[in-house]
């Protein structure tokens, strides 16, 4: 009996600390990240959902958090007002979608080196929440950590109220409307933040070869080639998001909507803060979840 009780008990005492661990070990991380600061000062950003919808999620994901990393005392965090007041001011999204120079911007104003950010992944009607967080120098874009965790939903989200697309005309070949593939030319795309001016030709090259094989409905053989184009160029995020890009589309036209949902959720997450190729990504995963509830 008494060894019941006893199993009983650390199942229970299991049960309390997994249900508060997600973001105790979210803040932990963050704040172990942060040694490599000066200033010891951060901002949280709203989490934005994977594929831009509007949810109180977002703000509520990042509240835990704040009150995570205060708690710790390893950090401090700006008064989520005062964040919204400069926001307001800067006349910048709420959802989190910042691109780099904004939020060096934003790191100057606020008086602080680096920002909290993050994204919200979830399968379609789960209860679950998978947040995947980074901490970012505003400086130089670098991610000085990342980490993920997954939480039960504590918010109701409205029925799925995202803009619209415009209607689309589909055809047996097409799975949706084909957004600009365009590849900028060389000597438009730079290195990546923190480099300057330094131009990669090569790397368009390469990307172009891929985005010739889709253009020509060799899709297979265009995964292949922008994976070739991810793997040598990952830590560049305008080069890297295009190879995912096409990667994505390539599954679509393959009728594989979970692999090219993963290439786009892939640069929502690995790529914050390229927010053109983020609001491309999810426009593609707002097609795919519209397809999934059909």
């Amino acid at each position: 009996m008494r060894k019941a009780i006893f199993i009983f008990g650390l199942l229970f005492v299991s049960v309390s600390f997994c249900s508060a661990e997600p973001y105790d070990y979210l803040a932990k991380r963050i704040s172990k990240g942060a040694k490599k600061l000066t200033n010891k000062k951060v901002a949280v950003l709203p989490f934005q959902y994977y594929d831009g919808r509007k949810s109180p999620g977002s703000n509520i994901v990042s509240e835990h958090l704040i009150t995570k990393i205060v708690e710790r005392g390893k950090l401090q965090v700006v008064e989520r007002a005062l964040l919204n007041k400069i926001m307001d001011e800067m006349k910048l999204e709420q959802s989190g979608v910042i691109d780099q120079e904004t939020t060096k911007e934003l790191g100057k104003v606020l008086g602080v080196e680096a920002v909290v950010t993050g994204t919200l992944i979830e399968e379609t009607d789960s209860e679950w929440v998978n947040i995947n967080t980074r901490l970012i120098k505003v400086e130089t874009g670098d991610i000085l950590v990342a980490a993920s965790k997954e939480v039960k939903k504590t918010w109701e989200d409205a029925t799925f109220s995202v803009v619209e697309d415009t209607p689309e005309e589909k055809t047996e070949e097409s799975p949706a409307h084909e957004p600009d593939m365009k590849v900028e030319e060389p000597e438009s795309i730079k290195i990546g933040p923190g480099d300057g001016e330094k131009k990669i030709p090569e790397a368009i090259v390469e990307l172009k070869k891929s985005h010739n094989l889709f253009k020509a409905k060799r899709y297979k053989m265009a995964i292949d080639e922008a994976k070739n184009v991810l793997k040598k160029y990952s830590d560049k995020p305008v080069v890297a998001s295009r190879a995912l890009f096409i990667i994505g589309r390539s599954h679509e036209f393959l009728k594989q909507p979970r692999m090219a949902r993963a290439a786009y959720i892939k640069i929502i997450k690995d790529y914050p803060l390229n927010t053109k190729a983020v609001k491309g990504a999810q426009e593609r995963l707002r097609y795919l979840d519209r397809g999934q509830r059909r």
